[in-house]
């Protein structure tokens, strides 16, 4: 589905003044309502009371590339809240913003609660709009955090504590290793290639710490365009979003999601990815490595490929069961 060609504002025309609107939807508990105005801006407007519009404008959130606004309506008597998109360019992101704001407040009662509720959501979008880059994520990116994700996902089929793991998630915050868990560390990597046995090491510190364990996790993955088969992104994210227990972990993972630069949009329902296999390498001293005390004075910032079938006497068991909890 082409996301720019079924988003609700291209079935409301271009008012000459004020706005038109399309009520979201009659079931919501609330007056949500897509919209445009004159210049043709998209909006999300939502009815609210005057104590509302107090507390809107004495908590305001700003975002970047979309405008917020309280307005009152003489002719009327009504109050609006008003979110103005002021790139149609990135239609995509806010229809998912605005999707967002009304999906968590379809089941509050109380219009004071959701007042409060669509402002947190607006700061959690205003961390990620504040970190987002111009551009979607690349190939290479988009399996590197798949990955990562199925990473995530195996520690907590293995009983990891999950507060532990996603706070130990380091990859998007470019720490030293993917995964820092207690005295842990690992590096993921992953081949979708058909017949290709090496992977990247992208420095002479990737495979290098000071912790008392290092590992490396290699996941072989088949990569299917038509999506009969494996998961996507936008699959893998709302499973593991959907198994986390704990609200306050829900957030870090969000944010960590936000710091790679990925948001839920139709972009990433494709490629899916089905893993074949997967294999952890204990990382020790007579491990082929570069590492940075191996390097001659002046060198730095080495990469260089390691061939698979000839580390296969480093495999290990998966070292993450439940007795890893580090609570």
């Amino acid at each position: 589905m082409n996301y720019k060609q079924n988003i609700p504002w291209r079935k409301i025309q271009t008012p000459p003044s004020g706005f038109y609107t399309l009520r979201v939807s009659p079931d919501h508990p609330f007056d949500f309502f897509w919209g445009k105005d004159p210049n043709d801006r998209f909006l999300l407007l939502l009815i609210i009371s005057k104590d509302d519009c107090d507390y809107l404008i004495e908590n305001p959130v700003k975002l970047k590339g979309i405008s917020t606004d309280v307005k009152f309506l003489g002719d009327t008597g009504q109050h609006w809240f008003v979110l103005e998109l002021n790139d149609k360019e990135n239609a995509d992101i806010f229809y998912h913003l605005c999707k967002d704001l009304i999906d968590c407040t379809m089941d509050i009662k109380e219009r004071k609660i959701a007042i409060k509720l669509i402002n947190s959501r607006l700061e959690r979008w205003r961390f990620f709009l504040s970190k987002s880059r111009s551009n979607l994520l690349s190939d290479a990116e988009i399996q590197g955090l798949f990955s990562e994700l199925l990473f995530i996902e195996r520690c907590i089929e293995s009983g990891v504590n999950e507060k532990e793991l996603i706070n130990g998630w380091q990859g998007p915050l470019d720490g030293p290793h993917d995964f820092v868990m207690g005295n842990h560390a690992v590096e993921i990597k992953s081949i979708s290639t058909i017949n290709k046995g090496t992977v990247r090491i992208s420095s002479e510190n990737q495979l290098f710490s000071h912790l008392d364990n290092l590992f490396l996790h290699v996941f072989f993955l088949a990569k299917h365009q038509n999506c009969s088969d494996g998961r996507s992104l936008n699959q893998i994210v709302d499973e593991i979003r959907g198994r986390l227990s704990v609200h306050i972990t829900k957030d870090v993972f969000d944010r960590r999601l936000a710091e790679t630069g990925y948001i839920e949009v139709n972009y990433y329902d494709n490629p899916c990815f089905l893993p074949t296999n997967q294999t952890t390498y204990n990382i020790t001293e007579k491990f082929p490595r570069i590492t940075p005390e191996k390097l001659a004075n002046g060198l730095i910032n080495v990469s260089y490929d390691l061939i698979l079938n000839t580390i296969t006497d480093h495999a290990c068991e998966f070292p993450f069961q439940e007795r890893y909890n580090y609570e």
